[in-house]
């Protein structure tokens, strides 16, 4: 795989590092820096003219979007022969629609990142997976289920998955068919940003251990409100899992606070922080996932037919 580079910029990040090291390909550094006015530079420390490139990278917050940027724009003036930018949480997707005068800012961040070079994304649990149709590059989508379906097996419990909304409907259906669980989902209003109340559920939690399953796991507000409601049906120990646990605001504290939740699991999708931390929180690698779809991409075999054709069919 001489003719294929794998650049990353964070170096407090282990899912660049546990992705190359599975595909036994040296990943390279970027350097950057960040100056006092708040611009952003960074440099190519090797070759990759010719080469196919990997990025795996963040866009969220605005900063780190810009060195995402530019690292493709540096890609480019390289020569690079074919940009493939990795973004395993894709921020900004919340941002999907107008409502009155709000900006689509994810179909914003989708053209900037197109318009800087890139030849494919790579993602994974997109907020809505018609975000792939904003742009007309491929966008490979991929998908945690497999990772919480292993670990909820090593457990040797019998849950009742649940679905905190009906947006989270689809992955909760698909991991409770596979672990042959019984299924509950919650409906959800929500009246503010950040802001959500649990207002009714399909299924019953009664005397039953409860795996919630949900993309992003940001405030926690939303799966915290919908513990207190489940345990109020007479669930009993609680455990929550998200592929992209953000845990922003205080989240992790709320977690700590709230008696219900035995435990949450996270992915790496997003760097470890000091913010992230707490006995309750256990976090688990999807590098396999993405070594094998970057794999697929370089040897130009489907990335779709290495998963279940059946996932939110």
């Amino acid at each position: 795989m001489e003719h294929v580079k794998i650049l990353a910029v964070n170096r407090r990040w282990d899912l660049p590092v546990l992705i190359t090291r599975q595909l036994g390909l040296p990943l390279v550094w970027v350097e950057k820096k960040i100056f006092a006015d708040g611009e952003c530079w960074v440099r190519l420390p090797e070759s990759v003219r010719g080469k196919r490139v990997f990025i795996i990278a963040e866009n969220t917050p605005a900063e780190k979007l810009m060195v995402l940027l530019v690292m493709i724009d540096a890609c480019r003036r390289a020569s690079a022969a074919e940009i493939n930018v990795v973004v395993p949480y894709f921020g900004w997707a919340r941002q999907d629609r107008m409502k009155g005068r709000d900006p689509v800012t994810v179909k914003l961040v989708c053209n900037l990142i197109v318009q800087a070079g890139a030849d494919r994304l790579l993602s994974m649990h997109l907020h809505f997976p018609q975000l792939t149709s904003f742009v007309d590059i491929p966008w490979d989508h991929l998908y945690s289920a497999y990772a919480i379906i292993d670990w909820a097996r090593k457990q040797g419990k019998k849950f009742t998955v649940a679905g905190p909304d009906y947006g989270a409907s689809p992955l909760a259906d698909f991991v409770a068919r596979k672990l042959d669980m019984p299924l509950a989902i919650l409906r959800k209003k929500r009246p503010a940003h950040n802001q959500a109340k649990t207002s009714g559920i399909m299924g019953s939690v009664k005397n039953s251990d409860v795996l919630m399953v949900d993309d992003i796991s940001d405030t926690v507000r939303t799966m915290i409100g919908g513990c207190e409601y489940l345990g109020e049906l007479g669930a009993r120990n609680i455990y929550l899992t998200a592929t992209h646990g953000l845990l922003s605001a205080g989240g992790a504290k709320r977690i700590e606070e709230c008696s219900r939740v035995k435990k949450v699991l996270i992915t790496n999708t997003t760097p470890m922080t000091a913010r992230k931390k707490s006995p309750k929180i256990e976090r688990i690698s999807v590098h396999d996932i993405f070594a094998k779809a970057i794999n697929a991409i370089i040897r130009e075999e489907s990335v779709k037919d290495l998963f279940e054709k059946e996932l939110f069919a």
